[in-house]
């Protein structure tokens, strides 16, 4: 085995490591579980996927006609096929956990959910009245990627799996994309609005978290601003990103 598959493998095992006890290894628990449940029961005949789709998946006519607003919660943990499950969960395995031991798991579940319905909302907002069915985990994937860019911005991902770029320029990248794709006709079954909504909504929620917590802290020395100061001004709290 040489230097390079070694190096791979300690990576690998450092991410596991991580992960280990995490939310974000949690949720991926739940989505491959999902995954293969609805596998088996459209292979057995119990119940045709399409069927569970239709009712697990977020549409308009489920939401508004049908009532079900459980599908705010299992939507984003249904995956299409193999290839979204797995880009999903690999992201998220790989990712999560350093946003996650940033905000916290209360603040990091507030802030997954937030970027989920948002993601969601989005793309019924631009999906008003279809037959369209969103699911998967991907506009949390996007606000992660946000949250990457503002805790970590000098951290290299490789784009499209090829090409080494410093995160903060890499999210900047896929926003662009995202926004050429919402503002096309939408194709390949993709959810391009429910991608750039989510990252969106990271961006206002770590903001306004941000703010709040510094507010706080600074009403409770009796050092109120007049305004909210940068990010990068405060360095004492732990969870609180150094720069941006």
């Amino acid at each position: 085995m040489d230097d390079e598959q070694m190096n791979v493998l300690g990576a690998l095992r450092y991410i596991w490591r991580r992960s280990l006890g995490s939310i974000s290894l949690a949720i991926v628990w739940v989505c491959v579980a999902l995954f293969l449940a609805v596998m088996a029961f459209d292979i057995l005949g119990v119940v045709p996927r399409q069927d569970m789709v239709s009712v697990l998946g977020l549409s308009y006519a489920g939401l508004f006609q049908r009532k079900f607003v459980f599908e705010f919660v299992t939507a984003p943990l249904l995956h299409a096929n193999l290839t979204h499950l797995l880009f999903n969960m690999l992201s998220l395995w790989m990712l999560g956990p350093d946003v996650e031991n940033r905000l916290g798991r209360t603040r990091y579940i507030l802030f997954s959910g937030f970027c989920a319905i948002s993601g969601m909302v989005g793309f019924l907002a631009f999906n008003w009245h279809t037959g369209h069915v969103v699911i998967g985990y991907s506009g949390v994937i996007f606000g992660i990627l946000v949250a990457q860019a503002m805790f970590f911005p000098n951290n290299v991902v490789a784009i499209f799996a090829f090409f080494p770029l410093k995160m903060k320029y890499a999210v900047l990248l896929l926003g662009a994309v995202e926004l050429y794709l919402t503002v096309s006709p939408e194709g390949a079954g993709v959810a391009h609005s429910a991608h750039l909504f989510g990252a969106v909504a990271a961006f206002a929620f770590l903001r306004i978290t941000q703010w709040w917590t510094i507010r706080k802290a600074r009403t409770a020395v009796g050092q109120l601003p007049a305004r909210p100061p940068k990010w990068r001004t405060i360095r004492k709290r732990a969870d609180i990103p150094k720069e941006l």
